[in-house]
C-alpha cells in the first residue's frame, strides 16, 4: 500500500507533496511524466490494491510537452486544429516561453490519462486524489463552463468558441458586448489570456502574450497592451488555431485600490486554503509580478455572510465534478453587487506557498494528511 504521484520530479510541486508525505511517514513511489509516456507499462507494473494516485501537473518540462504531442497526435488528425507530425515533433526545438500547440498536448494528456485509468481498472481498490475524468473535465475550459452551468454555480457568463477574429466580431455584436476574456481552452497559468475591449472606432488588447519578429507569441511575465488593429488580429488568429473560448469580461471589485479575485484551494470536501489575488491590471495570476492580498481585511469588509457565501460558491463548483479531491477554484466578487462567481477551477491549483490552514497544514500536508488517514482505515 503506497501513494503513486506522476509529474515532474524537477517541479516544486512534486517535490513539496514528497516532503509532505515523507513528514507523515508514508511510503510513496514517484513516476516521471516523461517515463510515463516514453515506457508506459513502468506505471503498470507499479500499481497495486489499495495504492492512492496523486497526478500532477506535466507543465514546464519540454520533453514531457512532446511526448504529449506525439500521444495526441493520432487524435489532432480527426480534427481541423492546428497540429505537428510525429517526425516534425522530433526536431521541434525548445523555443522557452512559446505558444504553440496546445489543443494536440492536451489530446495527447487525454489519451495517457484514459491509459492510466485503464491500469488502475485492472487492480484492486486504487483511489485517486483527483480522478483522470476530474482533471480533464476542468482542464477543458468549454466543458467546464457545461458542467458549472448544469449543476447551476454562479459563474462568469460563457458566450462561446471562435475560429478567427472576425468570428469574435461577429459573436460580440450578436451578444452586444463590447468588452471579453479570451482564453486558450486548454491553457493555464495565464497563458494565452486576453482582455479584449472594442467600439465603433477603437479596439485594445491586454495581455501577457507578445510578438516577436517572425510573428510567433510567446508568454511573457509582463502585461502588453496593443491598440493596433493589425497586431490584435494577429494575436487572435494565431491563437485561434489552438481553440479559442470567450467569456464576459465582468468587472471585479476593488479593495485597497485594486482590482482582486481569489484562490480558494478545496481538499476533501472543505475549503483550506485561500489566496487573495490583487492587481492594477484585468489578469490577476501572482507570477504576472502581482501581490497577494489582505485577506482578513477583506474578509472584515465584505462580512462574514459574504464570506460564507463565497466558501460555499467554492464548494458546490466543486462537487459539481465527481471524483475531485483537491481543486483551486478562482473566483471574484463583482464590482457594485458584490455578486460571487466562479471564474474557473483547477485540477492542478494546489500550489499556494507559505499558505497554511486553520490546523498549520499547507496544502501539500493536509493531502498527506488524508491520506494517512485513508491508510490507517484500511489497515485497521
Amino acid at each position: 500500500m503506497k501513494v503513486i504521484l506522476i509529474g515532474n520530479p524537477e517541479n516544486r510541486r512534486l517535490q513539496m507533496m514528497q516532503e509532505a508525505l515523507h513528514s507523515y511517514q508514508l511510503n510513496y513511489q514517484t513516476i516521471a511524466w516523461i517515463d510515463l509516456l516514453s515506457t508506459p507499462h513502468s506505471f503498470e507494473e507499479l500499481v497495486e490494491e489499495n495504492d492512492i494516485i496523486k497526478i500532477d501537473s506535466f507543465g514546464e518540462n519540454f520533453d514531457v510537452f512532446k511526448g504529449l504531442l506525439k500521444w495526441g497526435s493520432e487524435s489532432i488528425k480527426k480534427e481541423e486544429f492546428h497540429q505537428i507530425s510525429k517526425e516534425e515533433i522530433d526536431i521541434l526545438p525548445n523555443d522557452k516561453g512559446r505558444i504553440q500547440y496546445s489543443r494536440q498536448a492536451y489530446l495527447g494528456f487525454k489519451e495517457a490519462l484514459k491509459f492510466v485509468e485503464n491500469c488502475v481498472m485492472k487492480k484492486g481498490n486504487v483511489r485517486f486524489m483527483n480522478t483522470p475524468t476530474a482533471i480533464l473535465q476542468m482542464f477543458d475550459k468549454k466543458n467546464a463552463h457545461q458542467i458549472l452551468l448544469e449543476h447551476h454555480v454562479a459563474k462568469t457568463k460563457f458566450l462561446g468558441t471562435v475560429r478567427s477574429y472576425e468570428e469574435l466580431h461577429q459573436m460580440m455584436n450578436q451578444a452586444k458586448e463590447h468588452q471579453v476574456f479570451i482564453k486558450l481552452a486548454h491553457g493555464s497559468s495565464s497563458s494565452g489570456v486576453m482582455a479584449y475591449r472594442r467600439s465603433k472606432s477603437r479596439e485594445v488588447l491586454k495581455t501577457s502574450v507578445e510578438i516577436d519578429k517572425s510573428s510567433a507569441l510567446y508568454n511573457s511575465l509582463n502585461i502588453s497592451t496593443y491598440r493596433d488593429a493589425t497586431k490584435i488580429k494577429l494575436i487572435i488568429n494565431q491563437l485561434a488555431k489552438e481553440h479559442l473560448i470567450v467569456e464576459k469580461w465582468e468587472p471585479k471589485a476593488t479593495f485597497n485600490n485594486k482590482v482582486f479575485d481569489l484562490r480558494l484551494v478545496v481538499i476533501g470536501q472543505k475549503v483550506e486554503h485561500v489566496v487573495m489575488r490583487s492587481s492594477t491590471s484585468p489578469m490577476t495570476n501572482l507570477h504576472l509580478g502581482n501581490e497577494r492580498g489582505d485577506l482578513n481585511g477583506l474578509i472584515d469588509y465584505l462580512g462574514n455572510e459574504k464570506w460564507e457565501e463565497i466558501k460555499k460558491t467554492a464548494l458546490q463548483a466543486v462537487r459539481s465534478f465527481q471524483g475531485a479531491m483537491v481543486t483551486g477554484v478562482d473566483l471574484m466578487v463583482q464590482a457594485n453587487s458584490h455578486k460571487v462567481k466562479i471564474i474557473e477551477v483547477n485540477a492542478f491549483g494546489d500550489l499556494v506557498p507559505r499558505i497554511v490552514n486553520s490546523e498549520g497544514r499547507t496544502t501539500y500536508e493536509e493531502q498527506a494528511f488524508i491520506i494517512k488517514s485513508i491508510f490507517d482505515e484500511v489497515l485497521t
